[in-house]
């Protein structure tokens, strides 16, 4: 938990700083099972209609990824967001009781200005990102579900099959964070992380108390040994019409020069 308090406080320093949790199998597979995501998928949903998040239009588009961190990201009619995202520290963790692993990732966001510099750039992956919903939790939180195409090209990552991906950020809100201190902040977290994995027991529905054991270094066992699940069956490849999506390359030829600055992301 240490670990974590310090995340936080380094997040907490500075504003160009991103805090994210994103929910795995503890198998190690970069996906998670489409029944997984369901579930979690139709509780935000309904927790959305009880009025407990707020939820935000899908979304989708195309991050494509660049030698030095940099990524562009592509909507269709949409000036492109280019950015670098520079990776300052990661932890994982996993729950002993549940099939789930947590890796928090701590990462610094800028804009990324030098559009003549990023044509010379050598592009190394690309992601299409689909039916992306956004859930945000009083300010503090917000809860991303994705459906993720990816591979080293465009072309390629079109025919690949879908990874189901969850996410939960920590937010920029200074009045939250400034509202408590680190350790009740990262306790506040991992509750948050908890209540992904299910609290109640799947053979008798009933409480069953969660607990995550911080792998130090990401090489030391946790307090139980985590189990390998088996590879997910009959995960269907979805096709992506790409012809709408617009071209990095043609975008590179047309904003060698943007009109006006790039805002970050939210």
């Amino acid at each position: 938990m240490n670990a974590l308090e310090e995340l936080i406080s380094l997040f907490r320093q500075n504003e160009e700083y991103e805090l994210e949790m994103c929910l795995r199998p503890k198998s190690g597979h970069m996906t998670l099972s489409k029944e997984v995501y369901d579930l979690r998928k139709q509780v935000l949903l309904r927790s959305m209609e009880e009025k407990l998040v707020e939820g935000f239009p899908i979304d989708k588009y195309w991050d494509f990824f660049y030698e030095d961190n940099v990524r562009m990201r592509c909507r269709l009619n949409v000036e492109p967001e280019v950015i670098r995202k520079t990776p300052i520290t990661k932890l994982i963790a996993v729950c002993p009781q549940r099939d789930f692993a947590f890796h928090f990732h701590l990462k610094q966001e800028v804009v990324f200005k030098d559009w003549e510099s990023l044509q010379t750039k050598k592009k190394i992956y690309a992601r299409f990102q689909q039916d992306v919903m956004r859930f945000r939790y009083k300010d503090a939180y917000e809860y991303v579900l994705k459906t993720v195409f990816e591979a080293p090209t465009k072309e390629s990552a079109a025919a690949q099959p879908a990874k189901y991906e969850m996410e939960l950020e920590l937010l920029h809100n200074i009045p939250y964070l400034d509202s408590k201190p680190d350790d009740e902040h990262a306790t506040s977290f991992v509750e948050k992380a908890l209540d992904l994995c299910g609290r109640y027991n799947s053979k008798n529905n009933t409480p069953e108390k969660l607990t995550m054991a911080f792998l130090v270094g990401g090489v030391q066992e946790p307090s139980e040994p985590i189990v390998p699940v088996k590879k997910t069956k009959g995960r269907k490849k979805k096709v992506i019409d790409t012809s709408k999506q617009q071209c990095v390359d043609e975008v590179l030829k047309k904003q060698a020069r943007p009109k006006k600055q790039i805002k970050k992301e939210e």
